[in-house]
């Protein structure tokens, strides 16, 4: 996507359907197929066979001058591969992880160079300062007494920096309308495919399940953590499927993010069957990755988001077209969910009925709210980088520490202390505040939509901080750090003033 017209027939096949939609399409059905093919359901050794192309993407990524693509090309990689690498090995194994960092960090070097090469200035976008600041506090972390040893501390700081450089990419790159809608289209696509997958889980046994690999296996039989599975109320063991995630409730996430995606699609813009018709069976899939994920906090994320939707929509004065769009795509819910055969599956959402949310949530988290208090006691500056999330069990890992990390709020406290977790609370409110005031005042009422159904799942996101971590794993801290970018443009920089045309990203 270089610019004009010339360059948007360029990013096309036959001049209609975008090159990132249609890679998305292939590596979709790929997968797909590659899990519909493999012997007893269990997939064949993908990192193998992708280690020469995966290279040879490397080098292209950080090549390219179509930085578009490449991002596209990352955020399949992020969806459809990651996870399922990852778990293709057995626990402990990091090379398959790298291989994310190896295309992010390819696209921001490429970008970095080539402004560099063309000797234009760097851009700072209007939200750097919250982004210098948090990494201030994450790297005052390294001479955190506490921490274990300088190795395993140096090598902690990816599980709160490795997607960061995302804000800075995401601004540099969505600055049309039209890329705005294809991000959305993938993102919707990811969480079909991942609904598809998390639904063939959803219908094995545990035992199933754990022959799909050795990542697999560890997850369901709690090698390194509790099993990834339920019981419902007829006491049968069901599996918690991970779709196409690293770990249980990874689809359901991305679904929960995808459905205001729908929403916005559906509405901004000329609509009509041609548009309907995609964007309804995506919403479809989208849908069943929340229902069939077993996580409950992904339903209220779920919930969350698409009320945050109403909320700004409607105040971008667009209210009966998100009235006719709620009937629509609730019709279309309705339908998709009633396919499911749940088997008693979904007796766990019955705990989060409105009537009972408050209480389930208090009983599930109670002890993790009691820590709080001590924890800003105890750790005020932190108890060591690393010590609790992904990162605790890298490089040179310390003795374990049984410190509660089940919140956002502990988690934060225990790894960077209270400066660390007022910052970052601080730069979500300030998102927040962000999109409720300003979103409503852009000129463009398309931008306006599709702004409102990327920043939903911000309010999601702040909705679980209470009973969970968004900030160390896909899909919620990519997510976060790319909308924050996106953001900064649209509400902040450029983007508040006039809905620029193609042209006007060309140095992305």
């Amino acid at each position: 996507m270089s610019g004009g017209a010339a360059s948007a027939r360029a990013g096309a096949i036959g001049g209609g359907v975008p090159l990132p939609l249609a890679a998305g399409l292939v590596l979709g059905a790929a997968v797909l197929g590659l899990l519909a093919t493999s012997e007893a359901g269990t997939p064949s050794e993908p990192v193998a066979l992708l280690g020469i192309p995966f290279l040879g993407i490397v080098a292209w990524m950080l090549a390219t001058s179509r930085k578009a693509l490449a991002l596209a090309i990352l955020l399949l990689y992020l969806g459809l591969l990651d996870g399922v690498l990852k778990l293709s090995v057995p626990a402990g194994n990091e090379l398959p992880g790298l291989g994310r960092d190896a295309l992010l960090y390819a696209v921001a070097i490429g970008m970095l160079v080539r402004t560099a090469v063309r000797r234009e200035p760097l851009e700072a976008p209007p939200l750097t300062a919250w982004v210098i600041a948090w990494l201030a506090v994450v790297l005052v972390q390294l001479l955190n007494p506490d921490n274990w040893s300088t190795l395993h501390s140096v090598a902690s700081l990816r599980q709160h920096l490795e997607f960061v450089p995302l804000f800075f990419i995401a601004y540099s790159i969505m600055r049309t309308k039209r890329r705005l809608r294809v991000f959305m289209i993938l993102l919707l696509l990811i969480a079909a495919v991942n609904g598809a997958v998390s639904l063939v889980q959803f219908n094995l046994s545990p035992e199933q399940l754990a022959n799909w690999g050795p990542g697999y296996s560890d997850l369901i039989e709690g090698g390194q953590q509790a099993p990834r599975t339920a019981v419902n109320n007829e006491g049968e063991q069901r599996t918690r499927p991970m779709g196409l995630g690293s770990d249980m409730g990874f689809g359901g996430t991305l679904g929960a993010i995808a459905i205001p995606a729908a929403f916005a699609l559906l509405i901004a813009g000329s609509a009509g069957w041609r548009r309907f018709l995609p964007v309804a069976i995506l919403a479809a899939g989208a849908l069943v990755a929340v229902a069939t994920s077993q996580s409950r906090s992904n339903v209220v994320a779920a919930v969350v988001a698409l009320i945050a939707f109403a909320a700004l929509a409607t105040a971008s004065r667009q209210g009966m077209k998100v009235l006719a769009a709620v009937v629509v795509l609730g019709l279309v819910g309705v339908f998709t969910l009633g396919q499911i055969d749940g088997g008693g599956a979904f007796d766990r959402y019955g705990s989060i009925a409105p009537n009972r949310l408050v209480d389930t949530t208090i009983d599930a988290r109670d002890g993790t709210y009691n820590s709080i208090g001590q924890y800003l006691t105890a750790f005020p500056l932190g108890a060591g980088i690393g010590t609790v999330g992904p990162a605790a069990g890298v490089i040179d890992p310390p003795p374990r520490k049984y410190l509660d990390a089940e919140s956002q709020i502990t988690f934060l406290i225990i790894e960077v202390g209270i400066p660390g977790l007022l910052v970052l609370l601080a730069f979500h409110f300030r998102l927040a505040g962000l999109v409720v005031s300003r979103i409503r005042k852009l000129p463009s009422g398309e931008v306006r939509l599709l702004l409102a159904g990327l920043a939903a799942p911000l309010f999601a996101l702040l909705s679980l901080w209470i009973v969970g971590v968004n900030t160390t794993s896909t899909p919620n801290a990519p997510y976060l750090w790319f909308m924050a970018g996106t953001l900064s443009y649209w509400l902040c920089g450029p983007g508040r003033k006039a809905a620029p045309t193609e042209a006007t990203a060309h140095r992305a």
